[in-house]
């Protein structure tokens, strides 16, 4: 593998959607949020989540254990600063919530930045590495000098022989589906390497019983359950998101289903959307605002001494360690 390349693919480290933050308040904020996802060369999801990230980076420690790269000699097993809002800060940070993306395996040998060798149980040999996505476009720089800013997209997947192209990424799109409803159609599409957008053909989604036709669609039956949860996959493609779909009446879905929105160690200023979401907000001292939701939310405070606003204490929501509700 040329070193350029190597370069680049050393880089594998994650961007941002800024979900749901007005632009002035993402920038009085001290934490920003981003869409993160990571996937591990099997399929399994380590994280799907809004997660919000440090502008002042974080501390982690190296791995002098790792052997991750060609010619890897490991880490230092020093702390070193991560600078934020990056791709790397905001891995470490999703540790703070979320069991399944720590510990990170990072190591400092290599004098164009840091290189993520594993994250939680799945870690990178020589012959693979942590391939990154922006908005479905392959990143060309270390996750460590990846800027994330409000409306990126973030995909890490591990990739166990980097001597193949990367593979297609797919991308499920569901509608709002009515309660009482038979069946209901989603759409996949796959993105290249390069970004290139088309319908993903041939794609199987669970529940559904044909696979997606030419443009990329096909039919769930709801049958008995209540939550439906979708996933699409292809062979020598990456897995699609997943997605939890609710088919009864809205007050009669659990508080929480659709999403998860993800605090870090520090103070956060968090914002709810409309979706039914799950908000685990990490330790510091965090104000969370849910006055944007349409559907009652599962919000975990956590550590600190935490505010909650703009929630109906006559609704659905439900709190957990919360130390003020108004």
């Amino acid at each position: 593998m040329p070193i350029p390349v190597l370069r680049a693919r050393v880089a594998v480290v994650g961007l941002a959607l800024a979900a749901t933050m007005s632009l002035a308040s993402v920038a009085d904020a001290k934490t920003i949020p981003a869409e993160l996802r990571v996937v591990d060369s099997d399929g399994t999801d380590l994280a799907e989540q809004t997660q919000y990230t440090a502008k002042e980076g974080i501390k982690i420690k190296t791995d002098p254990g790792t052997k991750c790269f060609i010619g890897g000699a490991g880490g230092s097993g020093d702390k070193v600063t991560v600078p934020g809002p990056t791709a790397f800060s905001l891995l470490a940070d999703a540790g703070e919530t979320t069991r399944d993306v720590r510990p990170l395996s990072v190591t400092d040998e290599f004098p164009f930045g840091l290189g993520l060798c594993g994250v939680g149980d799945a870690v990178a040999t020589t012959d693979g590495f942590w391939y990154l996505k922006a908005d479905h476009t392959a990143a060309q720089v270390g996750g460590d000098q990846l800027k994330v800013k409000p409306g990126l997209d973030v995909l890490w997947y591990l990739i166990e022989d980097a001597s193949q192209p990367p593979p297609d990424e797919l991308v499920m799109t569901t509608p709002n589906v009515k309660a009482g409803v038979d069946a209901f159609e989603v759409q996949v599409f796959s993105y290249t390497d390069a970004g290139k957008k088309k319908p993903a053909k041939g794609a199987e989604v669970t529940g559904a019983k044909e696979p997606t036709d030419a443009k990329g669609v096909t039919l769930v039956e709801v049958g008995d359950s209540d939550l439906i949860e979708l996933t699409a996959t292809r062979e020598g493609a990456i897995p699609s998101n997943d997605e939890t779909v609710c088919t009864v009446k809205a007050a009669k879905c659990p508080p929480g289903y659709a999403e998860t929105i993800a605090g870090t160690g520090g103070d956060d200023e968090i914002e709810t959307g409309k979706s039914a979401e799950t908000v685990l907000a990490g330790g510091g001292d965090d104000r969370i605002d849910g006055s944007g939701g349409a559907a009652p939310d599962l919000v975990k405070c956590g550590g600190g001494d935490d505010k909650v606003t703009g929630y109906d204490k006559s609704g659905d929501t439900r709190f957990a360690g919360c130390e003020k509700v108004r």
